[in-house]
């Protein structure tokens, strides 16, 4: 496995995951030479924060909370945060709730994913506090906000129908993991995949493509890419380092992947960057 240096590489790195994975859906302004900051693929952005006591119940909120997932305001109060949660964004919080057991003060971010009244899911990133001498939690979220269809709708509804169960998302949480914190390296086949996760091929395919919509090696290909993308437009690193810190062998195989993802080589992206 690989070892990091220390905790502060671990957590830029999870940052920096985090953010490629929610800011991978910005369009190129090719013409302007820049990125517009104001197209999220449909999707629009809403500030949101919640207060939790020692139990980690709600104590207070921002009117953003129920304006956005739609829960009546009375009905928030004193509510457990984990049932707002979405079943695959359980494992996360549990993390999360470990890392502050016995602290007096945390600071931490991770992606979560809220269910709305009707249960729609929406995604969200979110900064975890605790204060000194402080005994709450402080919970800021950037909600990710996007119209669904029927169709998703339908989808969404439908695990319980199928039988997926908490230890499902767990084990594709667990995935998701994996390829975010290997997005330097190959990914292994599928078959070495459930070898490690100790399931098998078919249930990692099906349970990956449900809760993703996508496969597991487009996923990893797209979100390397996006890493790559962020580091060309924000660094001063040579494209053949960030080739290998993406996971590519050779940096033409990187730069013709790149070039069909985004409409323009890495080069051609870092010219156009008016500094």
């Amino acid at each position: 496995m690989h070892v990091k240096e220390n905790d502060q590489e671990r957590q830029m790195e999870a940052v920096l995951n985090l953010l490629i994975q929610y800011t991978s859906a910005l369009k190129p302004d090719h013409s302007q030479g820049s990125l517009s900051t104001t197209t999220y693929s449909g999707r629009f952005l809403e500030q949101a924060s919640f207060v939790l006591d020692q139990d980690y119940r709600i104590t207070s909120f921002s009117l953003s909370v129920p304006e956005t997932l739609g829960h009546p305001t009375i009905r928030l109060l004193q509510r457990e945060l984990a049932s707002l949660l979405l079943e695959l964004s359980l494992s996360s919080w549990e993390q999360q709730l470990q890392k502050m057991k016995g602290k007096v003060c945390y600071h931490g971010i991770t992606a979560l994913t809220f269910l709305t009244r009707n249960q729609i899911p929406v995604p969200a990133i979110c900064t975890i506090s605790r204060l000194l001498n402080n005994p709450n939690t402080i919970i800021s979220a950037l909600f990710l906000l996007k119209p669904y269809s029927l169709e998703e709708i339908s989808k969404i509804q439908s695990d319980r129908v199928l039988g997926r169960t908490r230890n499902d998302a767990k084990l594709i949480q667990c995935l998701h993991d994996y390829i975010m914190e290997h997005l330097d390296r190959p990914l292994p086949t599928i078959r070495q995949l459930a070898r490690m996760l100790g399931t098998n091929e078919f249930k990692l395919k099906e349970g990956f493509r449900h809760y993703f919509n996508t496969g597991m090696h487009q996923f990893h290909n797209n979100e390397r890419l996006g890493k790559a993308k962020l580091l060309v437009i924000q660094t001063d690193l040579p494209l053949n380092v960030i080739a290998e810190q993406c996971g590519f062998n050779s940096y033409p195989g990187f730069s013709k992947a790149f070039k069909k993802k985004f409409g323009l080589s890495p080069q051609h992206l870092k010219g156009s960057i008016k500094i």
